[in-house]
């Protein structure tokens, strides 16, 4: 149930609130948000408009069984020439199960002839897609300048999931 409440300048209220979710609610992470603004939402399908506004999100997982799927869904450079070792990464995670996923992991990049040059750590902490979603992320390494050389590098994303833990890789060149 959605209610507008106005509170005057300098005053503060405390303020309860309960979740109700539909007898029908899925299983899973669901999600709710919590909005103060300086002005209430407008129009029929309740738009955030130009107001500021501070949000609090609330995760939410509703008791039944939980399916943790998921995987990478792209992998690729920005670019696939380079004439230096400043590489922007785009990375597209899929999470097809009903409950919010953190992957972590590596970026490992490697040159022509198999070496290790350089890799990027993911923090779960930093990566979160919710339930039904795909989320894209975006990381950039920079190598020494006198260790790119002439060639074609490869660079494989290896990501882990869920509880229990799943895996997933893919690989990209440039």
């Amino acid at each position: 149930q959605e209610k507008t409440i106005v509170i005057s300048g300098k005053q503060s209220i405390f303020l309860p609130f309960s979740l109700k979710f539909p007898g029908n609610a899925p299983p899973g992470s669901q999600v709710a948000a919590i909005l103060i603004g300086t002005q209430p939402l407008s129009g029929k399908n309740q738009e955030l408009k130009s107001a500021g506004f501070i949000s609090s999100i609330l995760s939410v997982r509703v008791s039944g069984e939980k399916w943790i799927r998921g995987g990478i869904k792209s992998f690729i450079p920005e670019n696939v020439f380079y004439q230096e070792p400043k590489i922007k990464f785009l990375l597209n995670f899929e999470n097809t199960g009903n409950i919010n996923l953190n992957p972590s992991g590596k970026i490992k990049i490697f040159n022509y002839r198999g070496k290790e040059k350089g890799n990027i750590s993911l923090s779960a902490e930093a990566l979160s897609v919710l339930p039904q979603k795909s989320r894209e992320f975006i990381f950039n390494w920079e190598g020494e300048t006198s260790e790119i050389g002439m060639g074609k590098y490869k660079a494989i994303a290896a990501l882990t999931f869920g509880n229990p833990i799943q895996n997933t890789t893919k690989e990209t060149y440039f």
